[in-house]
């Protein structure tokens, strides 16, 4: 079920996709701290492609490990599709990689492969950079 948060005016609206409702968290205080973020938060890979078809977000983040469609694919479809976010920075989240890494747009990837545990220093720094926040 998906968890809008309250409206704020000037707020970056990002839609943060964790099927683990710890990482959600920590990933939501950590951007919190960067300025103001109103998060839409959902559990699982559909109500993710759900959301991000639905709806335009400043950044969207999701986890490369969520059933039943994971966060990469995601991303490929809205990239190559006709989605309002087809432009929007997006992080995908993985154990699976030791290092962060920049994506391309051209070849539908996200904008940023980021490791877990998340380095909330390295999060904060390129979402700032990103959405002018702060």
């Amino acid at each position: 079920m998906s968890t809008p948060a309250k409206s704020r005016e000037g707020a970056a609206k990002v839609l943060l996709a964790d099927d683990d409702e710890i990482a959600r968290s920590i990933i939501s205080d950590v951007l919190s701290a960067v300025g103001q973020v109103e998060f839409t938060m959902v559990a699982d890979g559909h109500q993710a492609l759900v959301m991000a078809l639905s709806q335009r977000f400043d950044l969207l983040i999701f986890d490369r490990n969520m059933e039943p469609i994971k966060g990469d694919r995601i991303i490929r479809c809205l990239r190559t599709g006709a989605s309002p976010n087809r432009e929007s920075p997006m992080i995908l989240t993985t154990a699976e990689l030791d290092h962060v890494r920049e994506g391309s747009l051209q070849l539908a990837e996200a904008s940023l492969y980021m490791p877990k545990p998340i380095d909330a220093s390295g999060l904060i720094k390129w979402v700032s950079r990103r959405l002018a926040l702060q």
